[in-house]
Order: C-alpha cells, then sequence, then structure tokens
C-alpha cells in the first residue's frame, strides 16, 4: 500500500522573447503533471467487530480483496494567461486531462457480504476559462466583471475484471434496488437508471386493481447526475471607499432524484398530489366508484389516491427525476475601508455578507446541489435531505 505524491511544473513569460501587438499587455504559457494517491480504507480488512458492550463478536460485511490497489490520479493540465489594453481585459485558458486508475468500489455479492475491488480507469478531460475587464467609467467609481466557464467530459474507459476476462457488473443500489446507479464500461460515472411501469403489450400502462404497476426486470436510463456545465459571474463596484460585490453562479444539466417527494405523493401531502385533486373536481374527474381521478401518460382515467399511493410509495424513479440545471444568486456583500485607521497604509476593511440568498432558475423541487451523502453514487439524490442554509456575516480584515 504505497503511493507518491509529485508534480512538476513550468511556465514560460512569452512578451518577454518574442515582440508582441501592443494591444498585448502580457502572455504566459503553462503546463503541469502531476500524481496523488488514496489508500483503502482500513475497516475492509478488519476479520470482524466486537460489541464492547457485550462482548459479541461480528464477522466482517467485506468479502476477500484479492488485490488491493491504492487509488492513483494522475493529471496533467496546459493553458496560458493573456492580458490586453495594459491589463484591463484579462483571458485565461485551461485544458485538464485527469485518470481515476483503481478507483476503490464495492461490489454486491451473493453471499450478501460487499466484496471490495478496484475498478480500472475513470477518465475526465475538459476546460476551464475566465475572462475579466476592469472599468473606469466616472471619477472615484471602477467596476470590475468576471465570467468563468468550465467543461467537463468524463467516461469509464474500464471497469473491474474478472477472473474469465468479463467486466464485471459494477452498481450503487437505491431504494431496495428500484433506482441503481451504474459504472459501466464505456459509460459516464454518476449514469442513473430506474425501474418504469409495466406496460401491455399495446405500450400502455399496466393497471392492477386500478393502479399502475412497476416493472421489476428493466430499468430504463434516466440521464447522468452530474452536469457537464458550470458557469460563474462575479461583479465589483467600487466608489471611493465603499465595495458592492455580487456572484452568481450555476451549472447547466445532470439530474437529480427526490424520493422525498415520492414519499410526499405516497401519503397525499405534496403539491402535486393537491393541484390534481383540485383539477379533479375542477373538471368533474372521477372514477366509476367516485374516486377523484386523473389522466395518466397514456390517457387512461385511474383513482389519485391509488396512483400516487402505488408509484410514489413504490419509489418509481421515472417519475421523481429532475433537471439539476440551476443559477442562484451565490453571495452578496457591501464593504467600506477605513484607510490608515492604524497608521499609514495600515486599514480595516468591514463588510456585511450574505450567501446562498436566493435562487435565480431552478427546475427541481430541492437544491440540486446539496448531496446524501459523499459516498460513491449518492451525490444526485434528496431523502428528506436538510435544505440548504442562508448565510449572514460581518467580515473585518486588518492589513498592516
Amino acid at each position: 500500500d504505497n503511493y507518491g505524491y509529485f508534480s512538476v511544473g513550468a511556465n514560460t513569460l512569452m512578451h518577454r522573447y518574442i515582440s508582441l501587438p501592443e494591444f498585448i499587455t502580457h502572455l504566459k504559457l503553462r503546463a503541469s503533471y502531476s500524481e496523488v494517491g488514496n489508500s483503502i480504507p482500513n475497516e475492509v480488512f478488519n476479520k470482524g467487530k466486537a460489541d464492547l458492550a457485550t462482548g459479541a463478536i461480528a464477522s466482517s460485511t467485506y468479502g476477500y480483496f484479492d488485490n488491493p490497489i491504492p487509488e492513483t490520479s494522475k493529471s496533467f493540465e496546459a493553458g496560458f494567461d493573456v492580458s490586453f489594453f495594459d491589463s484591463s481585459l484579462n483571458w485565461d485558458l485551461t485544458y485538464y486531462h485527469t485518470g481515476l486508475y483503481n478507483n476503490y468500489f464495492l461490489q454486491a455479492t451473493t453471499g450478501g457480504k460487499s466484496k471490495p475491488v478496484n475498478t480500472g480507469l475513470i477518465r475526465n478531460q475538459g476546460i476551464e476559462t475566465t475572462v475579466s475587464y476592469s472599468l473606469g467609467f466616472a471619477k472615484d467609481w471602477m467596476w470590475r466583471t468576471s465570467v468563468n466557464f468550465s467543461y467537463n467530459y468524463n467516461k469509464i474507459e474500464k471497469t473491474y475484471t474478472k477472473e474469465d476476462g468479463t467486466s464485471a457488473k459494477l452498481e450503487q443500489s437505491i431504494a431496495g434496488g428500484k433506482v441503481m446507479v451504474r459504472y459501466d464500461e464505456g459509460g459516464s460515472y454518476g449514469d442513473l437508471y430506474a425501474q418504469d411501469f409495466k406496460r401491455n403489450e399495446d405500450g400502455s400502462i399496466k393497471l392492477v386493481n386500478g393502479a399502475p404497476q412497476l416493472d421489476t426486470q428493466n430499468y430504463v436510463y434516466l440521464g447522468n447526475m452530474n452536469s457537464k456545465f458550470n458557469l460563474g459571474w462575479s461583479n465589483t463596484i467600487n466608489y471611493k471607499d465603499f465595495s458592492l460585490y455580487f456572484l452568481i453562479n450555476g451549472r447547466i444539466g445532470g439530474k437529480v432524484i427526490s424520493l422525498t417527494e415520492g414519499m410526499l405523493d405516497a401519503v397525499g401531502n405534496s403539491q402535486r398530489t393537491a393541484d390534481a385533486r383540485l383539477a379533479a373536481e375542477a373538471n368533474n374527474l372521477y372514477t366509476a366508484t367516485g374516486e377523484p381521478a386523473m389522466y395518466m401518460s397514456d390517457g387512461q382515467l385511474v383513482s389519485i389516491e391509488k396512483y400516487y399511493r402505488q408509484v410514489g410509495g413504490n419509489t418509481y424513479g421515472t417519475q421523481y427525476v429532475y433537471n439539476a440545471t440551476n443559477f442562484r444568486l451565490g453571495e452578496l456583500s457591501l464593504g467600506y475601508t477605513f484607510r490608515n485607521l492604524f497608521g499609514a497604509s495600515k486599514h480595516l476593511s468591514l463588510s456585511l455578507v450574505a450567501r446562498n440568498l436566493c435562487f435565480l432558475y431552478k427546475d427541481a423541487p430541492v437544491d440540486p446541489d446539496l448531496a446524501l451523502s459523499t459516498q460513491n453514487g449518492l451525490g444526485a439524490f434528496d431523502v428528506f435531505n436538510m435544505p440548504s442554509a442562508r448565510s449572514f456575516g460581518i467580515s473585518l480584515k486588518a492589513n498592516f
């Protein structure tokens, strides 16, 4: 169990060696390479656990780890920084390529134990870029604005290989196996699958006693939990010793599944079920037995209560997947600098800071950026998660 931590990098200031147009103030090229590692958790090697209160010994829940190899991440980056018009306009661009080798994962086995394995190779590559501009648009006024953008492409190049040479099936089971996060060779890290409606031969949803049924034999692809695009826009406006700052940030794409919504549907406490009952009353939609009804996607009329008790109570993941795209007012601050308060060039800055103030756009009923757990595959699930917090504070900064 050993691995190295090392990195190497180089950069050069091109404007010192070649003649550039006058509007280019600065040009730097840079590149770097690094490797880092991560140990296998010690608990997978324990033979068992002892209950200190009773003295009982329980066998380990982990299977035999055939050939444990530490995780290794190998990263390469290259890019440039360029400034224009006496550094009023700045642009930096970075390309990165990262390979995660021997990723640690737990494979479910028929014996009930989780078998630790190394999964092979997961590759990430993409770009990160920032453009900023500073403008003195009036006496004592300065505005600095900055836009950043990133794109990431992820692919599982190789998974755990069994003794017969075939790729093993690796997946994270959610909600009793009704939702799966799969790690298939050729797929992407974070691919989501779920069981869907059982259907008749003509494609219509199969009903039993007026309620839809779950097809437990097949899974449908829902999308990937990770967003490929992330964006941010920050602005700082200065007037004399006053400073106003705000940040808008967000992501585009990705999926989030809210099991909380399913549970609320099952007991009739969600906004969705309330709207369905009101629509049934307004449109005189009732079943033959007089229950408030609604039309399903295939046009069949079903009892609202039976539908949501079945769909919500049995976690039909296909009905509770949402777009994770969101933009929010991430930070807002107002500050003042008391210059030379403690002597020449010794300042004190006081700021009122608010973070995570509000969403400007959100499709999901929950905060898509909250994770159920940091464990593999649990970043896109809401199961009565704590709500996201809005914070307010005061910042003091002294410069001596």
